[in-house]
């Protein structure tokens, strides 16, 4: 099972979810929404995360 903390902007309805692999290292993505355009989502390594 994967261990994982969701970051809510209630704003604007984005969000960035950090996700702990089963090796311990941590991936993110993270989903934005631009007025007057469509969502964006993205994703990356994390070099440092202390939860």
């Amino acid at each position: 099972m994967k261990k994982f903390v969701l970051f809510i902007d209630l704003k604007t309805g984005g969000y960035i979810k950090v996700i702990q692999q089963a090796d311990g290292r941590y991936v993110y993505l993270e989903h934005i929404t631009v007025k007057n355009l469509k969502g964006f989502t993205y994703w990356g390594v994390i070099n440092l995360y202390q939860p």
